[in-house]
Order: C-alpha cells, then structure tokens, then sequence
C-alpha cells in the first residue's frame, strides 16, 4: 500500500486544486548554471536564450 507525503501546500492550509495561472509563480531553477556548465553538468541541455 502507498501512502502520500504530506505537501507544502497541506502544511499551510491550501489543499490540493491548483491555483489558476495568473495566481501562480515562477520558479527559477539553475540560475547559476550548475546543470548548465558546473559540477552537476547534465548533457543535452541547451543554453538558455539571452532575448528578453
């Protein structure tokens, strides 16, 4: 039998409908390049475009 873990959404209340897009936030990952060209280097990963 599995059991579920308990979220970061369960401990502060908000249960389990996703929040509506405009709602939402974006999470940064790897914005030091660490998977990109660091010690944890991953193959197949593009670098990211330099457009804003």
């Amino acid at each position: 039998m599995t059991t579920v873990g308990t979220t970061l959404r369960d401990l502060v209340g908000l249960g389990h409908q996703p929040t509506r897009l405009q709602d939402a936030a974006l999470i940064m990952i790897d914005c030091q390049n660490t998977y990109l060209s660091g010690v944890m280097q991953l193959t197949g990963v593009d670098a990211p475009s330099k457009k804003r």
